[in-house]
């Protein structure tokens, strides 16, 4: 019999008993591996083992860690340590007081390091001079202060404006576009004083027949609405608008008359002119003062032309035998050197200057008005001037002037107005290259000779030629009515 790989056969086939063995492999006898060691085996093709050993089991062989590292804490870290334990890494504290920092009216203060701590925090209190305010006392703008509005409680800043409308016992308005010159429907688009009133645009109406219907509007498509700075009668004493717009009245201000007390929609609502450019002008001794005409004249003294129609007005001194008191002349004549007129009457009737048994008719007197400057030409429009009658006045002739004639073109043309009527069928004309109606080929005639005691005049010019006309002036000449 043969070994066979690995395996001797020690014997004879003819013996009884044969043994076998496996060859040896040169392995030492041992135990192999631990806690601490790997078994390293070579195992042959038959699974005998042809070699062995151990290798040592360390942290980098399976990824472990060492015992002997440590875990150390860097810049505002504290703990670590040997890892053969659990260790904990906390934040270092800083300087900084736990708390709560800034309010309103303090401002939070840090000192951070290259970590982003906090290693310092404070307050600093926040003060007017810092952000550049005033101290609630005392301290001093050195600039203007704009505000929004006029102060509307008793302790509120007040603005310029409202102070110098309060000195002048005035409420003013926003603007209007436009102003009436005679009783209009309150509705809709329509030209008021040659201007286009469309919707949305203010207007002052304050020539209504039923003056509780004046005010201030707001023009719409179909009725009008009272401006809400003007819907309560608390708004109407003192009121006070600027009109835009207008050939009689652009550039003029209004103020209302009406007083507290009243009832809107039925009380009046009356207004007069506080202010205008250019409205009137003064001539000879004629004076305007704000909206009032005067004269410049001495007591006991009488107005009047040395020269007819182109004259310069004077002083007149009231001879003996007159007295001039109240707007009234009045005579001193004997019964003997009176000359009767057809009638007679008891003394001191009424309208005339009388003595017993005779009756005198008054002097001829003129009120003449400027209807522009000497120099400015004179344009067309209706109101040129407008003033009231002092008293009442039966005219006897009407006179228009100029101090530069017009050369060419249409005549020119004058009329007079009472309340807005005229009172002249045939209108004061003024011919080209004259200076006044006396010489016109045309003379006018008076349709209305009684002018009421405070009634409205106003002076009309329709018609001009070239437009060289200048230093208008209307003369009403007649007698003190009864």
């Amino acid at each position: 019999m043969m070994d066979g790989t690995d395996v001797a056969i020690d014997g004879t086939l003819s013996a009884t008993t044969l043994v076998g063995a496996l060859a040896s492999t040169g392995v030492a006898e041992g135990d192999y591996g631990g806690a601490t060691a790997i078994p390293v085996l070579r195992i042959s093709q038959d699974g005998r083992v042809t070699l062995a050993s151990t290798a040592t089991i360390t942290p980098a062989g399976i990824g472990g860690v060492p015992t002997s590292r440590t875990l150390t804490a860097g810049t505002g870290l504290t703990g670590g340590g040997n890892l053969t334990a659990d260790r904990t890494i906390s934040l270092a504290n800083t300087a900084v007081t736990p708390g709560s920092y800034g309010s309103a009216s303090q401002v939070a203060t840090f000192t951070v390091d290259q970590q982003g701590r906090q290693t310092a925090a404070g307050n600093v209190a926040i003060t007017p001079a810092a952000i550049g305010a005033l101290p609630l006392t005392g301290g001093t703008l050195t600039g203007p202060l704009t505000l929004a509005g006029d102060p509307a409680g008793p302790l509120q800043a007040a603005t310029q404006q409202y102070v110098d409308n309060v000195a002048q016992g005035l409420d003013v308005k926003a603007s209007v576009l436009a102003a009436t010159t005679a009783n209009i429907t309150l509705s809709g688009a329509q030209t008021i004083d040659g201007v286009s009133v469309t919707a949305g645009a203010r207007v002052l109406v304050k020539s209504q027949t039923t003056q509780a219907q004046n005010g201030i509007y707001v023009a719409a498509s179909g009725a009008w609405s009272r401006a809400t700075d003007m819907d309560a009668w608390t708004e109407v004493p003192g009121a006070f608008v600027f009109v835009e717009q207008g050939a009689v009245n652009g550039d003029t201000g209004w103020v209302c008359t009406a007083n507290q007390g009243g009832t809107l929609g039925t009380t009046a609502i009356t207004w007069t002119q506080f202010a205008g450019v250019g409205t009137y002008t003064g001539s000879g001794l004629i004076t305007v003062t704000g909206t009032t005409i005067g004269t410049s004249m001495s007591t006991g003294r009488l107005i009047g032309r040395t020269t007819a129609g182109t004259g310069a007005t004077e002083e007149i001194s009231v001879g003996t035998g007159l007295t001039l008191s109240g707007g009234s002349l009045a005579a001193s004549i004997s019964a003997s050197a009176a000359q009767p007129l057809g009638a007679t009457a008891s003394a001191g009737s009424t309208g005339t200057v009388a003595d017993a048994g005779h009756v005198h008719q008054r002097q001829l007197e003129s009120i003449i008005v400027a209807a522009g400057d000497e120099t400015t030409a004179i344009t067309t429009g209706t109101a040129k001037v407008t003033f009231r009658m002092p008293y009442a006045l039966t005219l006897t002739a009407v006179r228009a002037s100029l101090t530069t004639a017009q050369t060419s073109g249409s005549i020119f043309t004058v009329d007079i107005n009472e309340n807005g009527s005229s009172i002249l069928s045939t209108k004061l004309t003024i011919d080209n290259n004259e200076t006044t109606s006396v010489t016109a080929a045309t003379p006018p005639v008076i349709s209305d000779a009684a002018l009421a005691d405070d009634s409205v005049i106003t002076v009309d010019v329709d018609q001009i030629g070239n437009g060289t006309a200048a230093g208008l002036k209307v003369t009403l000449i007649g007698r003190q009515a009864a």
